[in-house]
């Protein structure tokens, strides 16, 4: 009503969902401590802390490897999808990735595909549409030659839900 009908400009434009709270190192590393006492703590587990590059290159040699990664960072977001600071991060070209996160980890039907960040300058790479979606709400055909490359986040249908991701919104993100 606000804009079609009285013509009065948009006053807020929501850009991120990142409203929830936030956990500073310090509580991080008290929530592991308290962890470590737990009987059930597996001592094989490493826990170290590592520069941002560090962090980034260990990270994505993991994905590429085959692994899952448990990403916590910032403020908590608000809402019904994972958005960047708390998710779980895989590689989507691998054909059983879908079946090793809704089985081992999600504990769900093996059909459900998984939806992927994709960087807003390269959607159109991947799908027929390229507008911002930025809350993982609006679904779109993947390209026919992404399929094969994208199969852990390609739904039956060929369609994917995705969250496009700004360069803008990583940087400030990661500050």
């Amino acid at each position: 009503m606000e804009q079609a009908v009285l013509r009065r400009p948009r006053r807020f434009v929501m850009e991120h969902a990142y409203t929830g709270p936030t956990h500073d190192d310090a509580a991080v590393k008290a929530a592991i401590d308290e962890a470590r006492k737990d009987p059930a703590w597996d001592p094989g587990i490493e826990v170290v802390h590592l520069d941002d590059t560090a962090l980034y290159e260990r990270v994505a040699g993991a994905i590429a490897h085959g692994s899952v990664v448990g990403w916590f960072q910032g403020a908590m977001e608000f809402g019904p999808r994972a958005l960047g600071n708390r998710s779980i991060v895989a590689d989507p070209r691998r054909a059983d990735m879908k079946d090793v996160l809704n089985t081992r980890i999600k504990h769900r039907e093996t059909y459900r595909p998984f939806a992927p960040s994709v960087l807003l300058e390269r959607v159109g790479k991947y799908f027929e549409r390229t507008e911002p979606s930025p809350f993982m709400l609006m679904v779109y055909q993947v390209r026919k030659e992404e399929r094969g490359n994208i199969p852990a986040v390609t739904h039956v249908d060929g369609s994917g839900r995705l969250q496009t991701v700004s360069a803008r919104r990583i940087r400030a993100t990661m500050r």
